[in-house]
Protein backbone atom coordinates (compact mmCIF):
# COMPACT_ATOMS: atom_id res chain seq x y z
CA UNK A 1 0.00 0.00 0.00
CA UNK A 2 1.26 3.29 -0.96
CA UNK A 3 1.96 6.17 1.50
CA UNK A 4 -0.73 7.76 -0.55
CA UNK A 5 -3.40 5.69 -0.66
CA UNK A 6 -2.61 4.88 3.49
CA UNK A 7 -3.05 8.61 4.17
CA UNK A 8 -6.36 9.03 2.11
CA UNK A 9 -7.77 5.90 4.74
CA UNK A 10 -6.68 7.49 7.56
CA UNK A 11 -8.21 10.74 6.40
CA UNK A 12 -11.48 8.84 5.58
CA UNK A 13 -11.33 7.38 8.96
CA UNK A 14 -11.04 10.92 10.86
CA UNK A 15 -13.82 11.99 8.29
CA UNK A 16 -16.05 9.13 9.46
CA UNK A 17 -14.98 9.88 13.28
CA UNK A 18 -15.56 13.50 13.19
CA UNK A 19 -19.03 12.26 11.44
CA UNK A 20 -20.01 10.39 14.47
CA UNK A 21 -18.79 13.19 16.46
CA UNK A 22 -20.85 15.54 14.90
CA UNK A 23 -24.14 12.98 14.98
CA UNK A 24 -23.40 12.00 19.25
CA UNK A 25 -23.32 16.09 19.52
CA UNK A 26 -26.19 16.73 17.33
CA UNK A 27 -28.41 14.18 19.72
CA UNK A 28 -26.94 15.59 22.94
CA UNK A 29 -28.16 19.06 21.70
CA UNK A 30 -31.27 18.26 20.96
CA UNK A 31 -32.21 16.45 24.05
CA UNK A 32 -30.94 19.47 26.15
CA UNK A 33 -33.14 21.55 23.51
CA UNK A 34 -36.16 19.13 24.74
CA UNK A 35 -35.20 19.33 28.34
CA UNK A 36 -34.93 23.17 28.12
CA UNK A 37 -38.41 23.66 26.50
CA UNK A 38 -39.88 21.25 29.00
CA UNK A 39 -38.51 23.36 31.68
CA UNK A 40 -40.19 26.29 29.87
CA UNK A 41 -43.30 24.86 29.42
CA UNK A 42 -43.52 24.05 33.06
CA UNK A 43 -42.50 27.17 34.24
CA UNK A 44 -45.34 29.26 31.92
CA UNK A 45 -47.82 26.26 33.40
CA UNK A 46 -46.94 27.37 36.67
CA UNK A 47 -46.99 30.91 36.29
CA UNK A 48 -50.94 30.54 34.37
CA UNK A 49 -51.45 28.25 38.00
CA UNK A 50 -50.28 30.72 39.96
CA UNK A 51 -52.28 33.73 38.00
CA UNK A 52 -55.51 31.91 38.14
CA UNK A 53 -55.09 31.47 41.99
CA UNK A 54 -54.15 35.20 42.17
CA UNK A 55 -57.47 35.90 40.08
CA UNK A 56 -59.57 33.87 42.21
CA UNK A 57 -58.46 35.28 45.33
CA UNK A 58 -59.53 38.90 43.98
CA UNK A 59 -62.50 37.18 43.20
CA UNK A 60 -63.15 35.72 46.60
CA UNK A 61 -62.73 39.43 48.26
CA UNK A 62 -64.66 40.81 46.06
CA UNK A 63 -67.85 38.32 46.29
CA UNK A 64 -66.91 38.49 50.23
CA UNK A 65 -67.30 42.41 49.82
CA UNK A 66 -70.81 42.12 48.39
CA UNK A 67 -73.91 42.12 50.93
CA UNK A 68 -75.97 38.87 50.60
CA UNK A 69 -80.30 38.92 50.59
CA UNK A 70 -81.20 36.73 53.48
CA UNK A 71 -83.42 34.71 51.40
CA UNK A 72 -84.83 31.95 54.57
CA UNK A 73 -86.54 35.49 55.77
CA UNK A 74 -88.31 36.18 52.52
CA UNK A 75 -89.08 32.59 52.48
CA UNK A 76 -91.29 32.50 55.50
CA UNK A 77 -92.43 35.81 55.45
CA UNK A 78 -94.31 35.49 51.86
CA UNK A 79 -94.98 31.92 52.09
CA UNK A 80 -95.36 30.71 55.43
CA UNK A 81 -99.18 31.33 55.74
CA UNK A 82 -99.27 29.48 52.34
CA UNK A 83 -97.27 26.47 54.38
CA UNK A 84 -99.56 26.61 57.00
CA UNK A 85 -102.17 25.64 54.99
CA UNK A 86 -100.39 23.14 53.32
CA UNK A 87 -99.73 21.23 56.41
CA UNK A 88 -103.13 21.35 58.05
CA UNK A 89 -105.55 20.95 55.54
CA UNK A 90 -103.82 19.31 52.13
CA UNK A 91 -101.75 16.97 53.93
CA UNK A 92 -104.35 15.14 55.45
CA UNK A 93 -106.41 15.25 52.14
CA UNK A 94 -103.34 14.09 50.18
CA UNK A 95 -102.51 11.16 52.46
CA UNK A 96 -106.34 10.32 52.29
CA UNK A 97 -106.04 9.74 48.92
CA UNK A 98 -102.72 7.87 48.85
CA UNK A 99 -104.29 5.49 51.28
CA UNK A 100 -107.44 5.16 49.53
CA UNK A 101 -105.47 4.25 45.94
CA UNK A 102 -103.39 1.53 48.24
CA UNK A 103 -106.40 -0.28 49.47
CA UNK A 104 -107.74 -0.66 45.80
CA UNK A 105 -104.52 -1.38 44.61
CA UNK A 106 -104.35 -4.12 47.37
CA UNK A 107 -108.12 -4.79 46.20
CA UNK A 108 -107.41 -5.27 42.67
CA UNK A 109 -104.17 -7.39 43.11
CA UNK A 110 -106.17 -9.85 45.65
CA UNK A 111 -109.31 -9.93 42.72
CA UNK A 112 -106.54 -11.01 40.68
CA UNK A 113 -105.28 -13.47 42.38
CA UNK A 114 -108.64 -15.01 43.35
CA UNK A 115 -109.75 -14.85 39.81
CA UNK A 116 -106.26 -16.95 38.85
CA UNK A 117 -106.56 -19.22 41.42
CA UNK A 118 -110.45 -20.21 40.48
CA UNK A 119 -109.06 -20.82 36.55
Amino acid sequence: MSYKVYEECKNNDEVQNAIDNIGTLRCYVINVIDRATSLCNLLHSNKDHVKNEEHFEKFEIERNGLSTIEMPMLNTRFFGPIDTIIKDFLIPIMLGKQRSQMNQSAETDNEEMNIGIRE
